[in-house]
């Protein structure tokens, strides 16, 4: 994460609990607006192998428990 985003973060978590929502709505709001193009291939296959790694270590853990 570069160092702006960072401090955007840290900014917002600065704040005030109405604060933080407002500025949550507001960015919400504008990352519906913004052009995001539809995944390739290879990142939904990434996606779906990160998900059913994740799957498997929790059924092992409930496993073992």
């Amino acid at each position: 994460m570069v160092a702006a985003a960072k401090k955007v973060l840290e900014a917002f978590e600065a704040l005030p609990q109405p604060a933080r929502q407002e500025v949550l709505d507001e960015i919400l709001c504008r990352a519906a607006l913004e052009h995001h193009g539809l995944p390739t291939d290879g990142e939904l296959v990434a996606a779906a192998d990160g998900l059913f790694l994740q799957l498997d270590r929790d059924e092992e853990r409930r496993l073992l428990e």
